[in-house]
């Protein structure tokens, strides 16, 4: 009997499609994201800037079903056999904490039957992580052999190779366990980000009359960044160009050499951030001279000239993405600390200190 932890539904059913399981063997899923992220800090403004760690945590099922009025999936298979049929599921897309609660306490029920957990996530930080979340929730002191499964597709060729050298790749100490160490860093300064920037962003946004809800994230601020230096309108690809080759000031292209790691963004959501901006009241679409039909300029509003006037000449930081990679690497948690303290600090003094003309807003 073994417990699979798999990143998508998709995963089990290829693996359940190449026989390759026992009866017995149970799946469990991790949907990408993970199942838990940090809970929201009840703050006041006279805690910013903040930077610390409840540990408190969440639902990432539910906030997002929340978020996204759409949300669709009907009930939530969290926990199924080697044929798909369901062991433990939410009645609802709206997964509760609740019910996590429920699912880890079934798992260490089921663990001393476990004689071998299995990994079959993607081979990526947040494949790492998600599966990670579950094995620290394991609460026995000794667990059975953790191993993964290493494939680029799901094909049945692919999976039973991996499947056959899943031995070779030991959870302890790999790259999977480090990638899992350094997106958990990562999780905790998005969640700084978002916490500080709640109430700082919050309030310029308020002063300038932008949207203020969602909050304003990371990377999102750093392409208002860029379109604010931007000498005419760009197009939307010529935008998404420019993340996808970002470089910074060029000050860490040797510490990390990797295109993909200095984007503004991952591939997956640069689009989104781009339509953001237009959504926030940040950017407007405008027709330019050499533009195909059809295919508009982005340009900052009158109201996100006003945003930025009051933005401090250093919150905007080109070399965010490495130095996150850096400190991600490195483990280095007072480095993040002294990042969002200065950043989110310095800003809300300058802002309270800036003031504009509301006559001029458009």
């Amino acid at each position: 009997m073994r417990l699979i932890i798999a990143e998508k539904y998709a995963v089990g059913k290829a693996l359940a499609s190449t026989q390759l399981l026992d009866p017995t063997d149970h799946i469990v899923y991790t949907f990408g994201l993970g199942l838990w992220q940090e809970a929201r800090e009840e703050l006041t403004f006279n805690q910013i800037p903040f930077t610390g760690y409840s540990g408190r945590m969440r639902s990432t099922l539910s906030l997002l079903a929340k978020q996204n009025p759409n949300w669709r999936g009907g009930n939530k298979t969290l926990l199924c056999d080697a044929k798909l049929t369901p062991l433990f599921k939410s009645p609802t897309p709206d997964v509760s904490d609740e019910i996590l609660s429920s699912l880890m306490e079934h798992l260490n029920e089921q663990l001393p039957f476990y004689e071998e957990i299995v990994l079959a996530v993607d081979h990526n930080r947040r494949g790492a992580h998600g599966a990670g979340q579950i094995l620290e929730r394991l609460t026995s002191v000794m667990l059975p052999p953790v191993r993964i499964m290493r494939f680029d597709a799901y094909s049945p060729k692919c999976l039973r190779d991996a499947w056959v050298t899943r031995s070779d790749n030991p959870w302890g100490n790999s790259a999977y366990d480090r990638a899992y160490q350094e997106q958990k860093l990562k999780r905790l300064f998005e969640h700084w980000w978002h916490t500080n920037a709640t109430f700082v962003f919050g309030e310029l946004c308020k002063k300038a009359q932008l949207k203020a809800d969602p909050v304003i994230t990371k990377y999102e601020f750093m392409l208002m960044g860029v379109l604010h230096q931007q000498t005419s309108p760009p197009t939307a690809d010529k935008l998404l160009d420019t993340m996808q080759r970002w470089e910074g000031t060029g000050l860490y292209l040797d510490r990390v050499p990797e295109r993909h790691l200095r984007q503004i963004g991952s591939g997956g959501t640069q689009s989104t951030l781009v339509q953001k901006l237009v959504e926030r009241g940040f950017a407007v679409e405008v027709e330019g001279s050499g533009t195909k039909p059809g295919r508009k300029r982005l340009a900052l509003s009158n109201v996100a000239e006003r945003f930025m006037s009051m933005v401090h000449p250093k919150t905007f930081d080109p070399d965010l993405p490495m130095r996150l990679e850096l400190w991600m690497r490195e483990r280095n948690i007072e480095a993040m600390r002294l990042y969002i303290n200065t950043i989110f600090g310095r800003q809300l003094r300058y802002q309270r200190k800036r003031s504009y003309p509301v006559s001029k807003v458009g």
